[in-house]
């Protein structure tokens, strides 16, 4: 293979790993934002459950068993643990961002300043020195992405126990009173 073959795979090859980089970007950027929606939701779920247990007990003409107190705390624990990991798994990060188009302009920019025929070998250069500026920056939010979702795991396992508690209650208080 001569040389100038082999220096069109190697583009090729630095294109394909450029394209992936930047498409692993945008999943991972998709994802946060999914994340966020669904922390978003599971706050203002959490956050109606909490008024409704309010509602029960000053609407409530029953007396409470110590049972019945018991559950409605652990139901408004499970509601704030979960509304407050939901939130937490909002909160503003700062996470590094991709090479700047200015970035990317100036490292063209320096390239187009050689000799002509030192343009495709420096190619290569400047897509590998992109993928190389991306990867830590797709690793560190891979990293926040994953603490995020699993704060909102969390979140959910808290809803769906003050949930569940919340039926137990129900169903304990029709069946004493």
């Amino acid at each position: 293979m001569t040389s100038e073959g082999k220096s069109t795979k190697a583009a090729e090859a630095f294109e394909f790993a450029f394209d992936r980089t930047q498409a692993e970007y945008d999943e991972l950027s998709d994802s946060w934002k999914q994340l966020d929606s669904k922390a978003q939701a599971t706050s203002t779920v959490a956050g109606i459950f909490i008024a409704a247990s309010f509602a029960f007990i000053r609407n409530s003409a029953l007396q409470l068993s110590g049972l019945e107190k018991a559950l409605l705390l652990l139901v408004l624990a499970s509601l704030i643990v979960s509304i407050l990991l939901a939130v937490t798994a909002m909160f503003v990060r700062t996470v590094p961002v991709p090479p700047t188009p200015e970035n990317i302009a100036e490292m063209v920019t320096e390239m187009l300043d050689t000799p002509p025929e030192e343009h495709e070998e420096r190619l290569g250069g400047l897509v590998a020195d992109t993928i190389n500026a991306w990867l830590p920056i797709n690793r560190v939010l891979r990293k926040e992405l994953l603490a995020k979702a699993s704060k909102l795991e969390n979140a959910q396992r808290a809803l769906i126990t003050a949930a569940c508690l919340m039926g137990v209650l129900t169903v304990t208080t029709v069946v004493t009173h």
